[in-house]
């Protein structure tokens, strides 16, 4: 494929505390057979040495430029862009430093709002979770996809790495019932085919339906989710849009499932909060009437009976974070949890 003649690709990745796996991620984004795509990876405050990890793989194998948040969301450097414009998708990296933990919608909507107006704007923006591989074909299949299917969003299959086990192949669950289980409406691999979700993980979105987004909402992501839930938020916003989702059937990420975004101690502790909460602020933003009372009186009997569970296995800390999650959804609080250091 000719470079000139195909729609521009920025990848973005989120680091927070996570260098070896974006570095093993990078390593898989160097061997992409699509040719016109440029590296994006923001470091969300990270409080280890990732930033000099992801530097130092940098020296072995690529240029890497380096912006603070304001530069990038403001588009750049004229002097910076031109000499990115000069290089090879596979031989440069911008590199965004936050220094502080914005969380995962606020971070990616940092790396959006640059690749958006640097000085070659993106025609397509590609997620990718910094504990993923990404298959060498899996940027041209997108691509290919949304341009078939006219989707302004293009959700990728995602594997589990270790097993090969699927572990998303779209979602079938109607937008107002986003929280029942994934697997009670799991169906075989099809062909690329429509989808009301595409994961966080690993989804690609067009740069018109971006703009849309933004001037409706400001935002891509809802920042006061801060992580979880967000690409279930931002699914709903786009089907409400009329805008597409389609799955690309043979467009694959390995996913090693770390949630690299969280202190690993307290991963479990956290994601319990976050998803909890989040489910219920998304519920509320987008529901009314009937679907919203089934809400009500469906999810939090669903929640309080995996408190039981928690409970009886002596899991109290992760029982009190769904209790708090609960609580907290309902009232409207939103943003990074007081606990989440």
């Amino acid at each position: 494929m000719d470079k000139d003649f195909q729609p521009k690709v920025v990848l973005c990745i989120l680091n927070w505390n996570g260098g070896k796996d974006t570095v093993d991620c990078l390593e898989s984004v160097r061997n992409l057979s699509y040719p016109h795509f440029q590296i994006v990876v923001l470091d969300n405050g990270s409080e280890d040495d990732s930033v000099e990890q992801i530097k130092m793989w940098c020296r072995e194998n690529m240029l890497c430029v380096e912006y603070d948040k304001e530069t990038a969301e403001s588009g750049g450097q004229a002097d910076v862009e031109n000499r990115l414009l000069s290089q090879s998708s596979e031989a440069a990296l911008v590199l965004i430093k936050t220094r502080k933990n914005l969380g995962f919608a606020e971070g990616n909507n940092v790396a959006i709002r640059y690749a958006l107006r640097c000085a070659e704007p993106a025609e397509f923006v590609f997620l990718l979770n910094n504990d993923t591989w990404i298959d060498p074909e899996c940027l041209s299949r997108a691509v290919v996809v949304s341009q078939e299917k006219n989707a302004s969003v293009v959700a990728c299959v995602v594997k589990e790495a270790s097993s090969g086990n699927l572990l998303f192949i779209g979602d079938h669950r109607p937008p107002k019932l986003f929280y029942l289980s994934y697997y009670l409406f799991k169906h075989k691999l099809q062909d690329d085919e429509p989808s009301n979700v595409a994961w966080g993980t690993a989804m690609m979105i067009r740069k018109d339906a971006l703009c849309d987004m933004e001037n409706q909402d400001s935002y891509f992501f809802d920042p006061h989710l801060f992580l979880y839930a967000e690409d279930n938020d931002l699914s709903i916003r786009m089907i409400n849009m009329g805008r597409s989702i389609y799955l690309a059937s043979r467009a694959f990420v390995c996913h090693k499932q770390t949630d690299s975004c969280l202190n690993k101690k307290y991963r479990n502790s956290f994601l319990l909060y976050y998803a909890t909460r989040n489910t219920v602020l998304v519920a509320k933003r987008h529901f009314s009437g009937i679907w919203l009372l089934f809400f009500y009186v469906y999810y939090p009997v669903v929640r309080l009976k995996d408190v039981l569970i928690k409970i009886g296995s002596g899991q109290l800390r992760e029982a009190s974070n769904i209790l708090e999650g609960l609580w907290d959804g309902y009232r409207n609080v939103s943003g990074k949890w007081q606990k989440h250091a």
